[in-house]
């Protein structure tokens, strides 16, 4: 069990790492989902998709291409709705400046304030930020929240100010006016503890075409990014736990070889229907995820957007070495 010393840089490095709801932007196509907001005052979150379920892990972008999501703001919702014991702990009335490595409160006030204003700095609409991070004082810069590629500023303050009375303005107004609507729209997400989905990551050719045995050998499943990884990955039958870190044989006729033309090293994607579950540990309440494997079918694409998909393999049958 973690010590109470190491708990508060635990949870500040989680605020900084790069459902039944609404969906009203499902569209194959564009390989999206939206979560519609409950309130005028947030955006709607969009994150990708595969197959009308989220997509995790190596996600897809090309400027002017894919479509705009908003996945850090997914996550940090679902977050919220975990991470109940340092909300429970925090301090509405001001905003809590100094830890105390032995003080768990204090601790948990800081956190869950970084938290929330990191939340609602990315999911505020541009009329939210306006009323709640316009710095009045400075008269000389006007108030904008988007750099000149149209990004959402980073705002790393309450009222985006210096002066500790707008501060705390804007602060207690966030937390009486809308603290309770997000936590209410977080409590949609992850129904029943749990969620089914998609987690893509990159494998790569190994060698060349086998002949004798008409395939190429493939490595196991790649690391991931977005909200899962492979180290969190419970892997319960041989064959999952070859998959961590095994190659694994890819069968697939001479002729179609050749019409790919796949040479050593050359990247391939894989995709998992897994079974995430989010995990809470008490009473450091560092917030992590588990995922298991929801299909025995691995999916196989040529391409990062899952356009090409080249073949598959059912992981009861896989062939594995070294």
């Amino acid at each position: 069990m973690k010590s109470k010393k190491n708990y508060c840089p635990k949870i500040l490095s989680l605020l900084f790492i790069y459902i039944p709801i609404i969906i009203i932007g499902q569209n194959s196509d564009k390989n999206t989902i939206t979560f519609k907001s409950p309130s005028k005052n947030f955006k709607d979150i969009t994150i990708q998709s595969h197959k009308g379920l989220p997509r995790l892990g190596d996600l897809y972008f090309h400027r002017g291409v894919t479509p705009p999501v908003n996945p850090n703001a997914y996550k940090m919702l679902i977050e919220m709705k975990y991470l109940t014991a340092i909300y429970a702990d925090m301090d509405k009335n001001k905003i809590t400046k100094t830890g105390n490595d032995n003080d768990l409160k204090v601790n948990n006030s800081i956190a869950s304030q970084q938290h929330l204003l990191q939340l609602v700095t990315k999911l505020g609409t541009e009329s939210f930020l306006k009323k709640y991070f316009c710095d009045t004082s400075n008269t000389t810069l006007p108030c904008t929240f988007t750099d000149a590629n149209g990004i959402r500023k980073n705002i790393g303050r309450w009222g985006d100010s210096r002066n500790e009375f707008q501060q705390m303005r804007s602060y207690k107004a966030v937390v009486k006016n809308h603290l309770n609507e997000l936590q209410n729209w977080s409590r949609t997400f992850f129904k029943d503890d749990q969620e089914i989905a998609y987690f893509v990551t990159q494998s790569m050719v190994v060698g060349k075409y086998d002949f004798k045995q008409k395939g190429y050998w493939l490595t196991g499943m790649g690391s991931g990014r977005f909200l899962i990884q492979k180290s969190q990955f419970s892997a319960y039958t041989d064959n999952e736990k070859k998959l961590k870190n095994q190659k694994m044989f890819f069968s697939i006729p001479p002729s179609k070889a050749k019409e790919l033309n796949l040479q050593n090293r050359t990247p391939v994607f894989l995709v998992f229907k897994i079974k995430v579950i989010p995990k809470v540990s008490i009473p450091t309440l560092y917030f992590d995820y588990s995922f298991e494997l929801d299909h025995k079918i691995i999916e196989i694409y040529k391409d990062i957007a899952l356009t090409n998909e080249i073949g598959e393999i059912n992981i009861d049958n896989a062939i594995f070495k070294y």
